[in-house]
């Protein structure tokens, strides 16, 4: 897990659905450069970033794009980050049956995934 911080500079902001006719999913998603280096962080709940704030964002690096996990706005004072509970709920009793537990396994792990990004932005 790493950390960025600097001006929040070039933001865009869009909205993405996923799902089906019976269940949909919102993810709000920001792109933005942060001390010179591309950023995208895409959540469930919006994200409150303006040009020029200061942010502490937590993430890893994927083909020279950061993907942040979660992140403190400390101009404004505000945290964000991905919600765990389904994930850790879901891992859980995917793992008690063998044959969803790869899926159960990748859940906890990207539950424990966010909760260090949220730690490392935390502060």
């Amino acid at each position: 897990m790493n950390t960025l911080e600097g001006k929040a500079k070039r933001i865009r902001f869009s909205t993405e659905f996923e799902g089906t006719d019976s269940q949909t999913t919102t993810s709000h998603v920001a792109v933005f450069e942060l001390d010179g280096k591309p950023v995208e962080l895409k959540l469930s709940e919006n994200i409150i970033l303006r040009e020029g704030d200061q942010v502490l964002i937590a993430g890893t690096t994927k083909r020279g794009l950061f993907r942040g996990m979660a992140y403190f706005n400390k101009t404004v004072g505000v945290k964000g980050k991905e919600k765990t509970a389904a994930l850790w709920i879901g891992g859980i009793i995917f793992c008690m049956t063998l044959l969803l537990l790869p899926f159960g396994i990748w859940a906890l792990m990207r539950a424990i995934k966010l909760q260090i990004a949220f730690t490392a932005v935390d502060k």
